[in-house]
């Protein structure tokens, strides 16, 4: 399985790549859906601290439901993709113009 995310993690932002520069809507999609999704993982990362705080579980293991939650579990990964997406843009781009 940790080979299977690790090339996930390498092949899904090159693919990511490889589309917006054969599409161009692509790259306005991409940046839609991180910011969506982005903004989706700071809400419930946010609804997680202020419970831990409301309840006064600070020292519990509480926090650590957040990971249970599917819609956390899919933006988050979705977010590092698409900033391994970001990076790569870079590095083309900068390797172009070299």
């Amino acid at each position: 399985m940790v080979i299977a995310i690790s090339l996930g993690a390498l092949i899904v932002p090159f693919i990511m790549q490889m589309t917006a520069r054969r599409y161009r809507f692509c790259r306005q999609l991409y940046a839609w859906l991180g910011f969506l999704f982005l903004w989706l993982v700071s809400i419930i990362a946010a609804n997680g601290v202020y419970e831990v705080v409301r309840d006064q579980t600070v020292f519990m293991t509480n926090i650590h439901g957040l990971f249970l939650n599917p819609w956390f579990l899919i933006s988050s990964a979705y977010t590092g993709m698409y900033a391994l997406y970001l990076c790569m843009d870079q590095l083309f781009e900068n390797r172009k113009s070299a």
